[in-house]
């Protein structure tokens, strides 16, 4: 599917591809992307490289904003149960690797570590 707009909370694309857009930290927006016909989700910069082969939160450094550590640390974990509602079977992040063993339990333990 070609995307050449700005995508909207909710909006299904082709594929049946769902767009959940959430306020990462003050004004920044971030999309996180659900495409229940090949089992990926894409996490955009919400999820990052390890350094382990896996996948963690961003430090909060990341974002010019003072509440960033505290939306990481809780904003971003509230959001796993409609991340986990449909197949996971690749996780995909910005900056990092693609998770295709066990990629539901690499996001939760993406989830579960304290952010930096």
């Amino acid at each position: 599917c070609n995307v050449d707009r700005v995508l909207e909370d909710g909006e299904v694309l082709p594929g049946d591809c769902r767009v959940t857009i959430t306020e990462a930290a003050g004004s920044l927006r971030m999309a996180i992307v659900q495409c229940t016909c090949h089992g990926l989700l894409w996490m955009s910069d919400l999820l990052i490289d390890d350094g382990a082969g896996g996948l963690s939160r961003p430090p909060a450094a990341w974002f010019d904003y003072p509440g960033a550590r505290a939306w990481l640390e809780h904003g971003l974990p509230q959001l796993l149960p409609q991340l986990v509602a449909t197949p996971i079977e690749h996780l995909v992040s910005a900056h990092g690797p693609v998770i295709s063993v066990d990629a539901r339990a690499a996001l939760e333990r993406a989830l579960d570590v304290p952010v930096a």
